[in-house]
C-alpha cells in the first residue's frame, strides 16, 4: 500500500529532466542575485535590473511571470519561487 502511495506522488520519467532544468534555472538566478549585491550588501529590489545578466530563456521566464522573487524587508535575504515542472509551451 505504501509503495502504491509513493508511486502516485513520484514524477513520471519524462518529467525528471524538466525538474532538473528548473533547479538549474533556480541556481542560475540565485547566482546572479548573489553576485550583484549593492554596496550595502543588499539584494536587488526586483529582478528587472538583472535581466541582462541572465540567459535569454530565463529572462523570458521572469518577464512571463513564471518566476516569483521576493526580497526580505531589509533586502539581505530573498525568496525565489518557480514551478517544479515548467508550464507547457
Amino acid at each position: 500500500m505504501l509503495l502504491a502511495a509513493l508511486w502516485l506522488f513520484l514524477p513520471s520519467a519524462a518529467s525528471i529532466p524538466k525538474i532538473a532544468g528548473q533547479f538549474d534555472v533556480m541556481a542560475t538566478i540565485s547566482h546572479v542575485i548573489d553576485e550583484n549585491h549593492d554596496a550595502e550588501g543588499t539584494v536587488a529590489a526586483d529582478l528587472e535590473r538583472l535581466l541582462d545578466r541572465l540567459p535569454a530563456h530565463i529572462s523570458a521566464m521572469i518577464r512571463r511571470g513564471e518566476v516569483s522573487y521576493a526580497p526580505s524587508e531589509d533586502r539581505f535575504e530573498y525568496k525565489l519561487v518557480l514551478p517544479l515542472v515548467p508550464p507547457a509551451t
